[in-house]
């Protein structure tokens, strides 16, 4: 069977006009009128393609322009596999009979957890695959999120909520709402991270005053110029390095920024959760 899914293709064009570095893959509200009139340059944008050419596209992706990332949801059969939702295993005896085996099929570590402690699932298991090198920009989400790393290893720098309001937001009415402009690859040059992103980095404390606030950003107080601010510096990140078998849990709201270190190709699966008040 070849399977086929969600794969999320880089524009060059629509990345350099919105800061997205290369190798960088910045999802996008493509159902947004200002995408499907073609107003505004996209960074990337969604198609349906063969695992197996996606990752010959990863595989000759050598200046970082043409590469796609895959974000494909799991189906029912993989899911099952991978213990993620309930079912019953079967397997045949020495007569050919079908016979289940008490306990399996039910749901593994740690979505058992979340199923007793009453997390509602809003978005059903996704597999991602990216080839060494790929970065997901800095952005939050709205649910409580989940990540298994499957197969090499990933890089995640994470950013309390009370970080957003430093972090240069795109708008809620933006097509890359919930994306901060804030670039944290290594390509970066200080002085002009330091112009670019003044609140994120701490060298201007006065909001720009022709960029929007973010009413989710909480964003609309000025910042005071004191010796003291606590806004001196960027934001302290959590660092997480993930290899097989690690799972990262993190709230709704906390930025992050994702790196996939290799060896050559990385797997996730994600799950993203409503949480009990």
């Amino acid at each position: 069977i070849l399977f086929t899914g969600d794969v999320r293709v880089r524009s060059p064009e629509g990345s350099a006009a919105n800061g997205v570095p290369k190798d960088g893959y910045a999802y996008v509200e493509e159902a947004h009128e200002a995408v499907r009139s073609g107003k505004f340059a996209a960074p990337s944008r969604t198609v349906k393609m063969p695992l197996r050419e996606a990752v010959a596209r990863m595989v000759r992706n050598g200046d970082g322009e043409g590469g796609v990332y895959v974000q494909a949801l799991i189906t029912d059969e993989l899911a099952r596999e991978a213990g993620l939702t309930p079912g019953l295993s079967s397997s045949s005896n020495a007569e050919g009979e079908q016979t289940r085996s008490e306990g399996e099929g039910e749901p593994s570590e740690p979505w058992r957890s979340m199923d007793r402690a009453g997390w509602r699932e809003t978005q059903p298991p996704r597999l991602w695959l990216s080839a060494a090198g790929s970065t997901s920009p800095l952005h939050f989400d709205s649910s409580a999120s989940v990540l298994a790393q499957v197969t090499g290893t990933k890089r995640m720098l994470l950013y309390p909520p009370s970080a957003l309001s430093r972090a240069h937001l795109y708008p809620d009415w933006h097509p890359l709402r919930r994306r901060s402009k804030v670039r944290l690859d290594a390509d970066v040059d200080v002085d002009d991270a330091r112009r670019a992103f003044p609140r994120w980095t701490g060298s201007r404390f006065s909001r720009d005053e022709d960029e929007p606030s973010n009413d989710s950003s909480n964003d609309s107080e000025p910042f005071e110029e004191t010796a003291g601010s606590s806004h001196a510096s960027p934001p302290g990140a959590w660092e997480a390095v993930l290899g097989p078998g690690d799972v990262l849990v993190f709230p709704p709201r906390w930025a992050h920024y994702t790196e996939s270190l290799g060896p050559n190709m990385c797997a996730s699966v994600t799950r993203r959760f409503e949480t009990p008040r």
